[in-house]
């Protein structure tokens, strides 16, 4: 960048004004430069003032506001108010998007209503909002109901529920979750196994867990342990 004031091929111009020449510049390059206080030691890395939007994580918003008041004993929704859980509308078309992820958004009620009086074999992923590890699962998981689905004869049910909310917390503590993210197992509609603590996808944990549930044997928790 030049400044000048010989009225050559300046960027601004207008009376004895310096000009500012630019070449590889763009003009929102030049003002984040110009309008931004900066640390004149730190190599003009470091700004001051408010961020811009590119700066702001939601996940951090999420992992630190939300999961404390979450701790706290707060329902996440009312809070929330409508910013964290979508719309009906955009759960409906999410679940129409997603043909092989059944989601449980009435928490036990679903799960009796879907699962447990139809005597479904079923897994469920316990998630929440604020959960990072949960949100980047969430393709895996639909890769892996997709695939097993296509690989297995018998019917399997592969579902999802925020364990948040009072219908989410209720659920939660019915199964016996308390950390996220967590699979549960139900052969016939009775819980089969243990809860599963899982981080990532592919997991052969899992795998294993669903040849159990579909052979018809008895759960060997010997097998699961870490």
């Amino acid at each position: 960048m030049k400044i000048s004031n010989d009225g050559v091929g300046g960027f601004f111009s207008g009376g004895n004004s310096p000009r500012v020449a630019m070449r590889g510049w763009s003009l929102n390059s030049f003002m984040e430069l110009t309008s931004w206080p900066r640390d004149a030691d730190s190599g003009m890395n470091t700004r001051f003032g408010l961020p811009s939007i590119d700066d702001i994580d939601p996940d951090d918003i999420y992992d630190s506001d939300y999961k404390d008041k979450e701790q706290n004993g707060e329902n996440l929704t009312d809070l929330a108010a409508g910013l964290l859980r979508p719309s009906p509308e955009a759960r409906s078309k999410a679940a129409s998007d997603n043909p092989f992820v059944l989601d449980l958004d009435g928490g036990i009620k679903d799960l009796n209503q879907l699962v447990l009086s139809k005597k479904m074999d079923c897994v469920l992923f316990l998630t929440a909002p604020w959960c990072r590890t949960c949100k980047t699962m969430i393709p895996g998981y639909t890769r892996f109901a997709r695939q097993s689905k296509d690989k297995l004869a018998c019917p399997l049910i592969f579902a999802k529920a925020d364990a948040v909310g009072k219908d989410g917390k209720e659920l939660g503590r019915r199964l016996g979750v308390d950390s996220v993210p967590t699979f549960v197992i139900f052969r016939k509609g009775r819980r089969y196994g243990t809860n599963l603590s899982v981080s990532k996808f592919p997991s052969k944990k899992l795998e294993k867990a669903v040849a159990y549930l579909v052979s018809g044997r008895d759960w060997d928790q010997s097998q699961f342990e870490e």
